[in-house]
């Protein structure tokens, strides 16, 4: 794995990870035509990170306009509960 950082703009390395359902994913393979908007967080529902998955999901339609799926990781096993409560659309 490549140790070279990257910046704003720069095309970002495909990866592979488990998604909420347990499936693996890549970036490149669930939206290959969309820019992927990656977020981190370290914990569901708690003030701040709540805060922010909202407010992306309110932008949602801004995003959808930019051609951009937003995806949220964290370390938590299991979103669903933090998904439901919140009515979070973008990629589980």
């Amino acid at each position: 794995m490549s140790s070279t950082p990257i910046s704003v703009g720069d095309v970002a390395p495909d990866f592979t990870s488990t998604s909420q359902s347990n499936t693996l994913w890549t970036p490149s393979s669930v939206t290959p035509s969309k820019h992927v908007v990656l977020y981190s967080y370290p914990k569901d529902d708690t003030p701040g990170c709540t805060k922010q998955a909202c407010k992306f999901n309110d932008s949602i339609e801004l995003f959808d306009k930019l051609d951009a799926a937003i995806v949220g990781v964290s370390a938590d096993a299991d979103h669903t509960q933090f998904i439901n409560k919140y009515g979070l659309k973008f990629i589980k």
